[in-house]
């Protein structure tokens, strides 16, 4: 599991009276690797390793048992680096809920079209992306603008064309004659044909109007799925900050706003494979 850290996305689904909150040094004084250290020490979790990572993510592996934090997290005393780091023990040291969702999903029909449902989404975006990107541009831009290479070309094809009108000439009544005896098989043929294209069509038809809507349907399912379980880490996370008195009532409250616009950005993107991370 692996959670959205970008502030300057996160920062206007915040009340303005949270932000310079999340960005203040917890009561602690602790970094963020030195909450990590202290809550799983005081569980007793010695096997889960912290990691320092080089990119941006912070995640923890329920393969590999470790957490991983990114520099700005592990090495910054802010309420925020400490709501990540014990977001990320919350999946740790709660992994039955993980286990069960991720054992329900993994052989699980909704998984697979779930992900179909992803990339219909997907598709949409780019078409959307495509379709505001051709309005942007200016109509200029999309016609040639060599017009001189343009009338040479026309003379060229003018040419070609001739050449082509007179082979058609001489060759006129022998395609005729072909033209006449195909059009007459397919007129024998034609009530067969057409039975066969009218059901093909209606059954392409009606699962491409069942597939596509249920697909998508069964991928919003999956990033439910997957904001409820981010939902249930950060529950953990105000818990132990709590109870190990890392941060006051007020940080308390600015950190679960932060936890929550972070878990919300998992109901508007692609983010199944979170849950196999």
């Amino acid at each position: 599991m692996s959670l959205a850290t970008k502030v300057d996305e996160l920062m206007p689904r915040l009340h303005p009276g949270w932000k310079h909150l999340i960005l203040e040094e917890n009561l602690a004084k602790m970094t963020g690797i030195e909450v990590a250290q202290r809550i799983l020490r005081a569980c007793g979790r010695t096997d889960v390793k912290v990691c320092l990572l080089q990119d941006e993510r912070n995640c923890y592996s329920p393969m590999l048992n470790w957490i991983g934090l990114s520099e700005d997290v592990a090495g910054s005393r802010s309420v925020m680096a400490a709501a990540i780091a014990a977001h990320e023990i919350g999946h740790a040291i709660q992994p039955k809920f993980e286990e069960k969702l991720c054992r329900s999903l993994k052989n699980s029909p909704l998984l697979h079209l779930g992900l179909l449902g992803e990339l219909c989404i997907l598709m949409f975006q780019v078409v959307r992306e495509m379709h505001e990107w051709l309005k942007s541009v200016p109509l200029s831009e999309r016609q040639p603008q060599d017009q001189g290479s343009d009338q040479r070309s026309q003379i060229h094809q003018f040419q070609q064309n001739l050449k082509l009108s007179k082979l058609h000439h001489q060759r006129h009544l022998s395609h005729l004659v072909i033209v006449l005896v195909k059009w007459g098989l397919i007129l024998l043929l034609c009530p067969f044909y057409l039975t066969l294209y009218l059901t093909l069509g209606l059954a392409i038809t009606i699962v491409i109007m069942i597939l596509i809507p249920l697909s998508i349907f069964c991928a919003l399912i999956c990033r439910g799925l997957i904001f409820l379980s981010e939902l249930h880490a950060s529950f953990w996370a105000i818990r132990l900050l709590k109870q190990h008195k890392i941060l006051d009532i007020h940080q308390q409250k600015a950190a679960r706003k932060f936890l929550l616009a972070a878990a919300l950005t998992y109901l508007g993107g692609c983010s199944i494979d979170r849950l196999f991370a």
